[in-house]
C-alpha cells in the first residue's frame, strides 16, 4: 500500500530513444568526476601552495560545466587559470595581493 493516492501515479514510460539523448552527457560527467575526484583526493596531500583563489581545478570544473568535456579540456589554461605566468585571467585574485594589501 501506497500513501500516494492512485491518481498520483504517472503514465510515463521509458523509450529507447530517452536513453540515447543521456550520451553526450557521458564524457562530461567522467571528466567533472576525475575532476572531483583530484579535488577531494589528491588536491589536500599538496597542501595550500597555490597563491589564487579559486584555484585552477575550480575553474575547469566550471568550463567543463559550462563548455561540454572536450571543450572544456581543451580550452587554454591560460583564459581561465592565473598560475600560468603572463596568462593571468581578470577575475582572479591573488591571495598573497589580497593580504598584502591589509597589512
Amino acid at each position: 500500500m501506497s500513501a500516494l493516492p492512485q491518481y498520483a501515479y504517472g503514465t510515463a514510460t521509458l523509450h529507447p530513444k530517452d536513453l540515447l539523448r543521456g550520451i553526450p552527457a557521458v564524457p562530461r560527467n567522467l571528466v567533472l568526476g576525475f575532476l572531483v575526484a583530484y579535488r577531494k583526493l589528491i588536491s589536500p596531500l599538496y597542501g595550500d601552495v597555490c597563491r589564487y583563489y579559486p584555484s585552477c581545478s575550480a575553474y575547469a570544473v566550471g568550463a567543463v560545466q559550462q563548455h561540454g568535456a572536450v571543450k572544456g579540456v581543451c580550452s587554454p589554461p591560460g583564459a581561465s587559470c592565473g598560475a600560468i605566468p603572463g596568462a593571468r585571467a581578470a577575475s582572479m585574485t591573488s591571495v598573497r595581493t589580497l593580504t598584502s594589501d591589509t597589512t
